[in-house]
């Protein structure tokens, strides 16, 4: 079973930097722009206010790591958390 969080990155932020390495390494996080995430993950949609978004999967076991990840970053504005099979 896979997590799909929806993320919702604050104006002028490198999404690039969302992660660490090591954290992208050890949980084998894949972060993906909106065009990408559509082409696998039947459904995503444009944030409707606009804002810059990635979408990022995971093995749920691993899910509450990037969970962490994402609520201690200030990079962050706000997420959403998926359960996909």
């Amino acid at each position: 079973m896979m997590v799909v969080f929806e993320v919702f990155l604050r104006p002028a932020q490198d999404a690039d930097k969302l992660f660490t390495e090591a954290t992208l390494k050890e949980t084998n996080a894949v972060v993906m722009t909106l065009p990408e995430a559509e082409k696998l993950i039947q459904g995503v949609k444009a944030d409707s206010k606009g804002r810059e978004q990635r979408f990022v999967t995971v093995a749920k076991r691993d899910a509450p790591w990037i969970q962490r990840a994402l609520e201690t970053s200030p990079m962050v504005s706000g997420f959403s958390m998926h359960d996909v099979d």
